[in-house]
């Protein structure tokens, strides 16, 4: 076991905070909707990278992370957002529970999600330049 530092939030977790944001009724459906796009994140990385992940993220979103943790790594090769979009729309309609409507709501959570993790544990950093450039991109110029 490494050290895991416990990382202090403000009173409005992150996942409180992007609740809010996201717009949902119910709170479970935020944490889905979170849970969607870490997934696809936790695809994208390396064993290591995804293991020292879990020792940054804060308690709120270190839960949702961990959870159904896939024993086969699926390996995805994510280059662009829209891919990454698709990608979190697809484990979505999986689920017994979809929570999103439509792709704008899926670009909207991702970015959301994406834009908190960066200020938290420079998720970004871990990411294709490609993607990195597509979320930045579309962080600055946000759709109508």
């Amino acid at each position: 076991m490494g050290n895991r530092q416990v990382k202090k939030t403000t009173k409005t977790s992150i996942t409180e905070n992007i609740h809010v944001q996201l717009g949902f009724n119910e709170f479970e459906d935020s944490r889905r909707a979170i849970g969607r796009v870490m997934h696809v994140i936790r695809g994208m990385l390396t064993d290591k990278e995804a293991s020292a992940l879990s020792f940054k993220l804060p308690n709120d979103l270190l839960v949702i992370y961990l959870s159904s943790w896939p024993l086969v790594k699926p390996n995805v090769d994510i280059a662009h957002l829209d891919e990454f979009v698709k990608a979190v729309k697809n484990i979505d309609v999986s689920k017994s529970k979809v929570v999103f409507n439509t792709e704008i709501e899926v670009l909207k959570c991702s970015l959301l999600v994406l834009s908190e993790l960066d200020k938290e544990v420079e998720i970004l950093k871990v990411l294709p330049q490609t993607l990195q450039q597509d979320i930045r991109t579309a962080l600055i110029h946000p759709a109508a």
